[in-house]
């Protein structure tokens, strides 16, 4: 059997999905993992409940970040809503990112959307909305 290997020439930034701020050993699996492979990994922390938009923002920041520190391409591995806000990044900034990004992997994003998850985005934010007049 081979062996897997990703080249070591990129920083890979690992963008997590959708409630991943309320566990806080998301993806610390996944970074160790690289780690042991002898890669540079980061995860991005973003606010996963964010906009698309928000996060978008703060993914090119990061990426603008890790390639100036590093002097290398960034790989972005997004999973769930974080491949759109990843995607998002791509394609709002592409002109400032275009040669730091070496490339984008994606695993389950909805670029159609949810229902089930604008509907509990929807309802957390009608709870957190107080009444007229009050």
């Amino acid at each position: 059997m081979g062996s897997h290997t990703l080249p070591s020439s990129f920083v890979y930034l690992l963008i997590p999905g959708l409630f991943s701020n309320h566990g806080p050993l998301y993806f610390v699996g996944t970074k160790k993992f690289f780690s042991k492979m002898g890669l540079a990994c980061h995860i991005a922390k973003i606010h996963s409940e964010a906009s698309v938009e928000h996060n978008a923002w703060e993914l090119k920041q990061y990426i603008e970040e890790l390639y100036w520190e590093s002097g290398k391409r960034v790989m972005l591995l997004g999973y769930s809503k974080g491949g759109v806000d990843a995607a998002a990044a791509l394609s709002i900034y592409w002109c400032d990112l275009k040669d730091k990004v070496a490339g984008l992997a994606l695993v389950q994003s909805p670029y159609g959307g949810t229902p089930s998850a604008s509907d509990i985005l929807l309802e957390a934010r009608l709870r957190t909305k107080k009444p007229a007049g009050s």
